[in-house]
């Protein structure tokens, strides 16, 4: 018994030690772990703003290169040029609407932070006088684009009135130059007949037979027109006969014309002069055998 007493007394002395020490290491192992959770946490907050400074960053890259495409458009031609323009202020006003969120985000980051940084408040200073310098270039060149898209509906405006006029003037000029081509054709025409002359070349049974010719009398008025052939008068001056033998049997003056055989005898009758030769009749009628 004594010595079951002996061995509690020594259990409860040697306990009572041991649980003196480990309350000092408990202690410092409490104020270690304090210490490393603020440290996590003042890393995790430094890593947050550090991943929404990047994202602001990367922000401005690309508004940056959506600035140079507009510039390229601005300075480009064609139809298409105004809607690049206007793609590309959208498109920039929704990635500057995105950074100045993401400005907003660091600003309260930085604010509830326990790390305290004025480089880092100057920084977010910075990117917000950026975004303010932006808007008014913005506003600026989208109050251009307005008063050149009025420009262009009173340019619209204009070349409808000016396509209105010119088509009326094309049908006034359409309808003239019908008229002016209608009354070509009617000189055409007339000249033309001015300038008709008609022959017929046959034997003495052949012409009689169209009452060209009777006994001493020539072209009864009801002679058979079409048995004449038409010449152009101006163009036409030489009339194969294919006969040896031919006669002018109407008036033209002799010294306006000439027979010419070939090398078989057969004869040509040949105007040299057309004014004079029919100048006395439209009518030429050659007797042939």
């Amino acid at each position: 018994m004594k010595k079951f007493l002996v061995f509690v007394s020594t259990a409860i002395l040697l306990f009572g030690c041991g649980n003196g020490k480990s309350d000092k290491m408990m202690s410092s192992d409490m104020k270690m772990d304090s210490l490393q959770s603020i440290i996590d946490n003042r890393d995790n907050e430094i890593n947050e703003m550090i991943a929404t400074l990047n994202e602001i960053q990367e922000g401005f890259k690309v508004i940056n290169e959506a600035e140079d495409r507009l510039t390229l458009a601005k300075n480009g031609e064609g139809v298409d040029k105004m809607v690049l323009i206007r793609e590309n202020i959208s498109y920039i006003q929704d990635r500057m609407q995105q950074n100045r969120q993401l400005i907003n985000k660091l600003q309260q980051q930085v604010k509830e932070s326990s790390y305290k940084s004025e480089q880092l408040r100057k920084t977010v200073a910075d990117y917000l006088q950026q975004l303010t310098e932006k808007d008014k270039e913005l506003s600026l060149l989208r109050a251009q684009l307005s008063a050149k898209d009025v420009e262009i509906r009173e340019l619209d405006d204009k070349l409808d009135r000016v396509s209105g006029d010119l088509t009326a003037v094309t049908k006034d000029n359409t309808e003239k130059t019908k008229t002016l081509a209608s009354n070509k054709a009617t000189i055409a025409q007339q000249d033309m007949k001015l300038n008709e002359g008609f022959y017929v070349f046959g034997t003495k049974k052949e012409l009689k037979d169209q009452q060209i010719i009777d006994g001493g009398k020539l072209l009864f008025s009801d002679f058979n027109k079409d048995y004449f052939t038409k010449v152009d008068i101006r163009v036409d001056t030489e009339i194969k006969l294919y006969s040896k033998s031919a006669k002018v049997l109407t008036h033209h003056p002799a010294k306006s014309y000439i027979l010419i055989p070939d090398a078989k005898g057969l004869y040509t009758l040949k105007i040299v002069d057309t004014s004079a030769f029919w100048s006395t009749s439209k009518y030429l009628v050659i007797l042939v055998k």
